[in-house]
C-alpha cells in the first residue's frame, strides 16, 4: 500500500451540504450567490451548469514553516430533492497534496544525501522524522482547507436562506 503522502492523487474529497427545510430556492440565487463568493479575496469563479466552480488562491505550510501558495478547485453546487434545498460545496485537495509530496520528495533526497555522507543510522533517522513531519503537517493543511470549506458552505446557505432552519452536513470523505 503507498502511503498517503506519496500518492499521485489524494484519496480525500472534502465535501459539506448545507440542507434548508425550505421547498425552493431563493429566486435571487445567482445575485446572492455571486455577492458571497465576490467575498472571497482572489477567488476565480466561473458558472457552470448547476453551479459554479472556483479557483481559491488558499496556502499550506510545508514542514510547518515553509508557505507554498496553492490553487484549490472548489466545486458550489444547488439543488432540490424531497427534504428540501441545499448547496452542496467540494473540493478534493490536489494543490495542497501535491505541496506535501513534494516535501516528502526534498525529504527523501536529504535522507539520500545523510546516506552517502553519514551513513545508514543517520539516512533512516533523517527519513522517519521528515516523514512524521510532512505527514503531520499534511493532516494540519488538511484540517484547515476543510474548515474553510465548511465555513464557505454555512456562508452560502445563511446567505440564500437567512433566518430558517438549516443542517450542515459532511459529505462522505473518501473516494475509494
Amino acid at each position: 500500500m503507498i502511503p498517503t503522502v506519496a500518492r499521485a492523487e489524494p484519496e480525500e474529497r472534502f465535501a459539506f451540504r448545507y440542507a434548508a427545510f425550505v421547498p425552493a430556492l431563493p429566486p435571487e440565487v445567482e445575485s446572492v450567490v455571486a455577492e458571497v463568493l465576490a467575498g472571497i479575496r482572489g477567488a476565480r469563479t466561473t458558472r457552470t451548469p448547476g453551479g459554479w466552480t472556483l479557483e481559491l488562491p488558499w496556502t499550506t505550510r510545508v514542514f510547518g514553516a515553509i508557505p507554498r501558495e496553492v490553487d484549490e478547485t472548489v466545486e458550489v453546487k444547488l439543488g432540490l430533492d424531497h427534504d428540501g434545498a441545499h448547496v452542496a460545496v467540494g473540493c478534493t485537495p490536489r494543490s495542497t497534496h501535491g505541496a506535501h509530496a513534494a516535501g516528502l520528495a526534498g525529504v527523501i533526497a536529504l535522507a539520500a544525501g545523510f546516506w552517502f555522507a553519514a551513513g545508514a543510522p543517520a539516512a533512516f533517522t533523517t527519513l522517519a522524522g521528515g516523514w512524521l513531519l510532512v505527514t503531520f503537517t499534511r493532516e494540519l493543511a488538511l484540517q484547515g482547507l476543510e474548515r474553510r470549506l465548511r465555513r464557505l458552505t454555512e456562508d452560502l446557505g445563511s446567505a440564500l436562506w437567512p433566518g430558517v432552519p438549516a443542517q450542515l452536513l459532511p459529505l462522505p470523505r473518501r473516494m475509494v
